[in-house]
């Protein structure tokens, strides 16, 4: 017999034999059963008693996602999860719709909170962070910024505007002498009209939402006295006639009032 090789003198007692009895525990939660509560509580404590003692280290001590990439990794995908959740209504803020005045607890946060300084005031990136996250960070924050400044640029340049085609749907439905130059095709001193007459009158049509006048008070008299200064009247047409019921036929008449015709 080769040296190191032994005759099997008993026969292995569990060969060719299968589970019968099935998991005691297969399904059951620590909400659902007791004995599952006990044991999870049981080994909770044993961990946190081992951690304490130093017996027990977590794998991940001392790493962050710049130093290792399992750590990288999971961070990214705890992150996704919790960003699913939430957009499942899985997970609600616990103070979403709540206030100072309405919650305690808010009130208390706002309380311990106000007139707090941060510890980060005064602080540049690589005081807090160090120099070469500093620089990832700086990087990071560069990228989003400019990400943001093009989105802005193509909503804010994106032309015709919604309340733009509507006006513009009601003069190709009636034929009205009017056409669309509010993409930048005509200018009047530093100024680019909306809608501008076909017909050679010096009439223009101009769409004043909330958001154009919002950024400046006196948004229709500056615009109707340049725009008068080289001759020409303007309609504003505003939210409420865009917004009405009957919007079309509101719109229909108020262009051509300003025309000198009205339909009825």
């Amino acid at each position: 017999m080769p040296k190191g090789v032994y005759p099997r003198v008993k026969p292995v007692w569990n060969k060719g034999r299968t589970r019968v009895s099935p998991i005691w525990n297969k399904g059951l939660t620590k909400e659902k059963d007791e004995r599952v509560k006990r044991n999870a509580e049981g080994t909770s404590r044993k961990r946190l008693e081992l951690f304490a003692e130093g017996k027990l280290k977590s794998w991940r001590k001392g790493l962050t996602i710049d130093t290792d990439e399992r750590v990288a990794e999971a961070a990214k995908k705890d992150s996704k999860t919790m960003r699913e959740r939430y957009a499942r209504g899985e997970i609600k803020p616990w103070n979403k719709g709540k206030t100072k005045e309405t919650d305690p607890i808010v009130k208390s946060c706002a309380d311990i909170l106000r007139g707090r300084i941060s510890h980060f005031k005064g602080k540049t990136y690589e005081q807090i962070y160090g120099p070469e996250k500093a620089r990832k960070l700086k990087q990071i924050r560069t990228r989003d910024i400019k990400k943001h400044r093009e989105k802005l640029l193509r909503n804010l340049f994106k032309r015709p505007t919604s309340f733009e085609q509507k006006v513009i749907d009601v003069i190709e439905k009636y034929s009205l002498p009017f056409r669309y130059v509010g993409d930048g095709k005509i200018w009047i001193d530093r100024y680019n009209p909306d809608f501008i007459n076909n017909n050679g009158q010096k009439l223009l049509i101009e769409v004043a939402n909330r958001v154009k006048i919002h950024h400046s008070e006196d948004y229709e008299k500056r615009r109707t006295g340049q725009f008068a200064e080289y001759g020409f009247a303007t309609l504003f047409l505003r939210d409420e006639d865009i917004l009405r019921d009957d919007w079309e036929l509101h719109i229909l008449n108020k262009i051509n009032q300003f025309n000198g015709t009205v339909i009825r």
